[in-house]
C-alpha cells in the first residue's frame, strides 16, 4: 500500500479545483463576448 501525505492529497486537489476553475471563468468569458456579438448582430 502507497501512502500518500495529506499535504500532496491537498495540493492535487488545490490544482485541480483551480483549473477547473480557471476553466469556467475562460468558458463564462467567451459565452459573454458571444453574446455581445449576436446582440450587436441584431441590432
Amino acid at each position: 500500500m502507497t501512502f500518500i501525505p495529506l499535504y500532496i492529497e491537498l495540493a492535487i486537489v488545490l490544482i485541480v479545483f483551480l483549473v477547473f476553475f480557471i476553466k469556467s471563468y475562460k468558458l463564462n468569458d467567451q459565452i459573454r463576448k458571444y453574446k455581445i456579438k449576436k446582440n450587436e448582430m441584431l441590432d
